[in-house]
């Protein structure tokens, strides 16, 4: 050492440490306590979420998706995340809250072990610049700077030291506050809360503390084997004492001189995950609202602000599908009676005694087995009463009848009833000479004289014939009173099987009508190669509506179809073709209609359906007595994405049920009680967004159950006359199914009536009438030559 320059560097020695004491000592001892009042919540009165909210930006999300499966126990496990960035004014010691409100569907439901997952980043600080530290961090930068000018003739390295100063001056990131709180559940069950304030408050407290570590370090890292050195740093220190015992008790919680200093701008981005596990809920949808406030206390009236205000999120819970109850379990089916039946008859009347122990929404039909074993269902009213169309039945046959009652998806039978066929009834005698029992004329005479036609040698000539010239087969006496039923009001499908015709003008269904034509000897009416009815020029006269009350079995029939129209048609035996059948009422139009927000139905250029081809429905078959139509529609990858179906029946009386197909194609319609021959017409409609597409029409006709038709009295053929209509009838259409021979029965039996007076055409009349005169003429011809 240069002895020449002691006496310097001890005359700076000695003036820096006097320095460093004069800085020491002009640090009060309180500076540490910062005088001022903490920082409290508002006493205003608050009106709204928004002023109890510490969060703004917010959003509450379910981490695991909004569908939600059960797990292997059965119970469904939730993370519901709400997050959001602290407000500018929210300090150190306001209260932070999460409260989660749960909808009515899951009060209750929570298990044991909610918790929740907070993040809290927190906005970067000066460490240097909080109020009640600052004046300590100056005093010590001051005592740094003196002792470095001190030691500098020494040699000994203070950068360290000046360094560490330096960047407490600047901004320092104090990390994210995380931790996994227990969530605390109301007293009622509605909400759950977790209080993260102290939490996040004893880690700031750390956060901060450990950022003066760095200037400790350096202060103790100083090298003091030179006696002079070791005196300054013994001065450096007394003057960072003061600094280091505040941060050390900052650090372990025991100082609040950051409470009332960080009263803003403390936390970033903050999120708060709700961890829990409930049992099936009460319904499958619910929703659940979150919220981050200053109050911890949790009123009714902060949970009816957050209930209403807080941010929500849909929940749809997958439940297991419930086994409906099946209403009919109890319930015994009561047995029905019956009136007696007797030979010849055709119907088969019952009654069904109904009580207050049947369930709501239950229906009752009547499932008969005829004697040729086929079974037939009549649907039986309100009040209990039913007809069972029987077909003719003959003495010492059994009907066997059982009940069926129908509730929704569920049935039950009741127990069979045998009905045995009675012996006829014996008619009651009449005053009026050759009349029988049902009025119809005898044709026997005295002497046993025969018939024409019935075992004798006529020929052709002797023949009659129809209108075209075709031979007419003459009555027949085979046990079922031709006479009583005249043939003409009849009609027949292609296997000479009957069906009821309609009544005459007096409203009777076996009163017989006097022919107008060929009963009084008028010429019949020309026809032409169809067998409609023409005038003198060959054209076919417009048929004039029904004034007399006369209505047949098949007016409810659809009209012919147009051949033009663009359907299906689907035939009893489950065989479809395009058809020429025409559905009352407008059919919808085929062209896509999609209708914007603002109502204009013409704008259908952004139309998700504009190309697609909607599948047309795919029928099951139907029969007579059948309430229902089912069947299936197609769907495939050109099917637009959230696209659903619907189908819709046009039923015979042109009302129209609609029903939602299911998302396996499949489709249910009720149609209350349909009848052999009627047809419904049924399409597809497609929605999506708005816009909907239907597919083209498919008509299917309900196949008749029974295999013969009957009249009142019994089956009986047509006459030659009206079969051979019929016949060219079918030619001319080209139709040959029974389904629609039903359509043709309405053309022959239409061909068969007067213009504009209602009256029938009764051939076989004709035939009898002139059988008797041939009789009468041979009678008077024998007694003339034996005269």
């Amino acid at each position: 050492m240069n002895y020449s320059r002691r006496p310097v560097l001890k005359n700076t020695l000695y003036a820096s440490g006097a320095l460093l004491l004069l800085v020491g000592s002009s640090v009060p001892a309180s500076a540490a306590v910062v005088t001022g009042a903490v920082q409290t919540s508002s006493a205003t009165a608050r009106t709204g979420l928004a002023d109890m909210s510490i969060l703004e930006n917010t959003s509450l999300v379910s981490t695991t998706g909004q569908e939600i499966a059960p797990n292997a126990a059965g119970n469904y496990d939730l993370a519901l995340q709400f997050s959001g960035t602290g407000l500018a004014d929210v300090g150190l010691v306001d209260s932070k809250v999460l409260v989660y409100v749960l909808p009515a569907e899951l009060q209750g439901k929570v298990l044991d072990g909610a918790t929740v997952d907070i993040q809290a980043d927190l906005l970067p600080v000066t460490p240097a610049d909080i109020p009640g530290i600052d004046l300590l961090f100056n005093a010590v930068e001051l005592a740094v700077n003196v002792f470095a000018s001190a030691v500098a003739l020494t040699g000994t390295d203070v950068s360290g030291l000046q360094a560490a100063v330096e960047e407490l001056k600047g901004l320092k990131d104090l990390g994210s506050y995380t931790a996994t709180l227990p969530a605390t559940i109301s007293g009622d069950g509605k909400a759950l809360s977790v209080d993260f304030t102290q939490g996040l408050g004893n880690y700031f407290h750390q956060a901060y503390a450990t950022l003066f570590g760095s200037l400790q370090t350096a202060v103790n890292g100083i090298d003091s084997a030179n006696p002079l050195v070791e005196a300054a740093l013994t001065i450096l220190k007394e003057s960072t004492d003061p600094l280091f015992k505040l941060i050390n008790s900052i650090g372990d919680a025991t100082s609040d001189v950051l409470n009332a200093s960080i009263n803003g701008n403390l936390m970033g981005t903050t999120k708060g995950t709700l961890n829990l596990t409930v049992s099936e809920p009460s319904a499958p949808t619910a929703i659940v609202r979150a919220a981050a406030i200053d109050d911890a206390l949790l009123s009714a009236d902060v949970l009816s602000l957050v209930e209403t205000g807080g941010e929500a999120v849909t929940l749809n819970f997958q439940l297991p599908e419930e086994t409906p109850t099946n209403p009919l379990e109890d319930f015994t089916v009561p047995a029905a009676t019956f009136e007696p039946i007797h030979h010849g008859a055709n119907t088969l009347t019952g009654n069904l005694a109904l009580d207050d122990s049947v369930p709501a929404g239950t229906s009752f039909e009547a499932v008969t087995t005829l004697p040729n074993g086929q079974q037939i269902r009549t649907p039986i009213d309100s009040d209990g009463h039913f007809t069972i169309e029987t077909g003719t039945v003959n003495e010492g046959e059994s009907l066997q009848v059982q009940i069926v009652a129908v509730n929704g998806d569920f049935s039950k039978a009741g127990a069979s009833t045998t009905v045995t066929v009675a012996a006829a009834e014996t008619a009651p005698p009449t005053d009026e000479p050759g009349a029988g029992d049902d009025g119809e004329q005898d044709t026997d005479s005295p002497g046993d004289a025969e018939t024409p036609g019935e075992g004798d040698d006529s020929t052709d000539e002797d023949q009659p014939t129809d209108d075209d010239g075709e031979d007419v087969a003459p009555p027949t006496d085979d046990g079922n009173d031709l006479e009583t039923q005249p043939d003409e009001d009849l009609d027949a499908d292609n296997d000479g099987d009957t069906i009821p015709d309609d009544t005459n003008d007096t409203g009777n269904d076996d009163s017989p009508v006097p022919d107008t034509d060929e009963d009084e000897g008028n010429p019949p009416p020309d026809t032409d190669d169809d067998g409609n009815t023409t005038d003198d020029n060959g054209d076919t006269p417009t048929e004039q509506p029904e004034t007399d009350g006369d209505s047949d079995a098949n007016d409810d029939m659809p009209p012919v179809a147009n051949p033009d129209d663009d359907t299906t048609t689907t035939r009893p035996d489950g065989e479809t073709e395009g058809t020429d059948i025409k559905p009352e009422g407008t059919r919808p139009p085929e062209n896509d209609v999609s209708n914007t927000e603002t109502g204009n139905s013409d704008s259908t250029t952004d139309s998700p359906l504009i190309d697609y081809q909607v599948s047309q429905p795919s029928l099951d078959p139907v029969k007579h007595g059948d309430v229902q139509i089912s069947g299936t529609v197609a769907s495939d990858a050109t099917t637009p994405a959230q696209t659903h179906f619907e189908t819709v029946a046009t039923l015979p009386s042109g009302q129209q049920v609609t029903t939602t197909t299911e998302s396996n194609g499949r489709f249910t319609l009720k149609t209350g009680h349909l009848a052999a021959g009627q047809r419904v017409v049924v399409h597809t409609v497609a929605h999506n967004n708005g816009h909907t597409r239907q597919s083209n029409p498919v008509t299917i006709i309900v196949d008749p159950a029974m295999t013969s038709y009957q009249t009142p009295g019994g089956s009986q053929p047509l006459s030659g006359q009206a079969h051979n209509r019929l016949a060219r009838a079918f030619e001319a259409s080209g139709q040959t199914d029974a389904a629609q021979a039903n359509q043709k029965q309405t053309a022959a039996k239409t061909a068969q009536r007067l213009p504009q007076t209602g009256e029938r055409h009764y051939g076989i009349l004709a035939v009898i009438g002139g059988g008797l005169l041939i009789i009468a003429a041979a009678l008077g011809i024998d007694k003339w030559r034996q005269r």
